[in-house]
């Protein structure tokens, strides 16, 4: 799509970061995942995965990002409740 000339935006979650950090590939592998790198790439924090975690993911992850998503799952600790 980018050599077509159109802009790609891509959604990875936190364990696409962390594989791609030490230059892992065994989550492509073990799960068929495709490592697409976009021109905007929004790291996609979800709260509910770890709730003890919370406002730490966005410092955490979010420093080296180009841009993030933050989000929680309804009914999810406490979530929408």
């Amino acid at each position: 799509m980018q050599q077509q000339g159109y802009a790609v935006e891509s959604h990875q979650l936190l364990f696409v970061a962390d594989a791609r950090r030490v230059h892992s590939t065994l989550m492509e592998r073990l799960f068929g995942i495709v490592d697409v790198r976009g021109n905007d790439e929004a790291r996609m924090e979800y709260s509910s995965f770890n709730p003890r975690l919370d406002g730490t993911l966005v410092w955490t992850y979010g420093s080296d990002a180009q841009s993030i998503a933050v989000g929680g799952v309804p009914g999810a600790h406490g979530l929408g409740q």
